[in-house]
């Protein structure tokens, strides 16, 4: 409002020559304007048709040779830096969404490594404790065989044999067990809850140690 007031109190009093140069400087003070805040496409409006607007009657009241031409020169300016907003405002707005859209999908895919990093380490540990589990029953039944091949007594025989086939069934129940691990990992299997037996598992436990 300011600039489109020096309009009519500036314009009336100044010469031919003067009146060009502020017409160039009201051209800059809309460029920059519009460079600077092309988001307020509405004000930008309001200014490109208050100063324009008003400079371009103040010529055409004239008695310049200029007046016709500075007058279609300023509107055909005025419409230009209007669409130039427009084109800055989608363009900047493009851009924030590009980059909204972009960190999106950086969050998403840096989640979606910290799970597959998680999910490693896990199977990571899982098959570790896993072939740790597997080693003791493998190693009992290694030595149960050695008793078997070495000891001459019937007696000691027939245990290192039972020994064996219970360390053979224990690896084979171990082996079990992480298949089902597998499988509830992987979702082919769903977990429920049941009511177990405490005995047995302790009578197990008591037998390998």
């Amino acid at each position: 409002l300011a600039v489109a007031s020096a309009v009519w109190l500036l314009l009336p009093y100044a010469n031919e020559q003067l009146q060009l140069l502020m017409v160039i400087f009201f051209c800059a003070t809309i460029s920059g304007q519009v460079i600077s805040t092309a988001e307020s496409i509405d004000n930008i409006s309001f200014g490109v048709v208050a100063i324009f607007g008003s400079t371009a009657v103040f010529f055409l009241q004239s008695d310049s040779i200029y007046a016709i031409s500075v007058a279609a020169f300023l509107v055909a300016f005025g419409g230009l830096m209007i669409g130039v907003a427009l084109v800055l405002k989608f363009a900047v707005r493009s851009a924030i969404k590009s980059k909204m859209k972009a960190e999106d999908i950086s969050a998403e895919l840096a989640t979606a490594l910290e799970k597959a990093e998680r999910a490693y380490d896990e199977r990571t540990t899982f098959i570790a404790a896993a072939s740790h589990d597997l080693r003791q029953p493998i190693q009992a039944a290694m030595l149960f065989f050695q008793q078997l091949l070495l000891q001459p007594k019937e007696s000691v025989r027939i245990r290192a044999e039972q020994g064996m086939r219970n360390a053979f069934q224990e690896a084979n129940a171990l082996l079990d067990r992480m298949l089902e691990h597998l499988r509830l990992e992987s979702g082919t299997m769903q977990a429920s809850l049941a009511a177990v037996e405490l005995a047995p598992l302790i009578k197990t436990l008591v037998a390998e140690h």
